[in-house]
């Protein structure tokens, strides 16, 4: 009689670890760092103490990864993007809903928004600095931004990466907006709003006359 399979320790290790820090970020997400303990969360795992400092030995290490993990989020996100095989300024808008919803509904990624504006105190506990948010976007965002220059979507009077800079940095503050006003409940809709606002300003005449939709309806 065949046995049944078991799962290699190593795997179960993952597994746990994963649960622990989707399980934290909720925690952290709702009451923020200050006001979280590692018990609390132990306790809303159903997991004795031991085992869930046996994977994060501090606070402030369990946070380091939900933070890293929410960074992890967005890797994944811009490849599936990316293998859509859109072109540059669709992309462009397609990644910023994305986010959007994402923000809207992923405790990983709500509790990392979260941190970061409480990251002063995580890196004191640490002992070293977090990693820094946003520069991954402008880089990335910098490189579709020259493709839609190069393509005839995007105009050519703003620098690729002054211009991938502004975006990420008026997106942030968008999304800062709905948050600290109706827990991001309003979020796509600001974001909806503010393309209809930035396309004429950066989109080429010929791009706008081809792609009249709604930008919510360009973003899907």
């Amino acid at each position: 009689m065949t046995q049944p399979s078991r799962v290699p320790a190593q795997d179960r290790s993952k597994r746990t670890r994963q649960r622990i820090i989707e399980t934290s970020a909720s925690v952290l997400e709702r009451k923020g760092y200050a006001a979280t303990s590692l018990d609390e969360i132990a306790v809303e795992m159903g997991m004795s103490r031991g085992v869930l400092y046996h994977h994060f030995r501090s606070k402030a290490v369990l946070t380091e990864a939900v933070v890293q993990s929410h960074y992890e989020r967005w890797d994944e996100l811009t490849s599936r993007v990316r293998e859509r095989g859109l072109p540059p300024l669709l992309r462009i808008i397609t990644l910023t809903y994305e986010v959007a919803r994402n923000s809207q509904i992923d405790p990983v990624v709500r509790a990392g928004l979260r941190m970061q504006l409480e990251h002063a105190i995580i890196e004191g506990d640490l002992g070293h600095a977090l990693a820094t948010p946003y520069v991954k976007w402008i880089e990335h965002l910098t490189v579709i931004v020259a493709d839609g220059q190069a393509s005839g979507e995007i105009i050519r009077e703003v620098a690729a990466d002054e211009l991938a800079s502004n975006l990420v940095e008026s997106y942030f503050g968008i999304q800062y907006v709905s948050f600290r006003l109706c827990n991001g409940v309003d979020l796509l809709g600001r974001v909806n709003r503010w393309w209809n606002i930035l396309l004429p300003a950066i989109a080429t005449p010929t791009w706008l006359v081809a792609n009249q939709e709604p930008a919510a309806q360009r973003g899907r």
